[in-house]
């Protein structure tokens, strides 16, 4: 193998790492939310609902790189203690809507993952 290969297999061997280590925090990131977050705060009153997902929005997402328009009503709703219409404001976020897409993501997400890990893995077992 001349060394300009053995290069090129370095930089593709590690950018595969590099994706499949992202792409499997990405998915846990969803998966949580999934199949913790969200039916944990499935049960709670609108106030901690909107005050909690406002507090999980702010720590996650990154605003430069990320739009989510449904996360950005509900931040733009305003504090939590300052609402009168929290329940208007937790209906209109549709977090029924937003939990269905979110596993729909997590499903994607994990099928990614899946195929990367194996791209990394099959040609290894030739």
């Amino acid at each position: 193998m001349s060394e300009a290969s053995t290069g090129m297999s370095l930089t593709a061997g590690l950018l595969l790492t590099g994706a499949i280590l992202t792409i499997g925090l990405v998915t846990g990131v969803l998966a949580l939310y999934a199949h913790t977050i969200m039916p944990g705060l499935r049960g709670v009153d609108d106030r901690t609902f909107v005050g909690a997902y406002q507090a999980l929005d702010r720590a996650i997402v990154n605003p430069i790189a990320v739009h989510l328009p449904l996360n950005d009503a509900l931040k733009a709703a305003g504090h939590p203690d300052e609402l009168d219409d929290l329940p208007q404001v937790r209906e209109r976020f549709g977090e029924a809507r937003w939990a269905r897409w979110n596993l729909v993501r997590t499903v994607a997400s994990l099928g990614s993952f899946a195929t990367l890990v194996l791209t990394a893995v099959l040609p290894a077992a030739r």
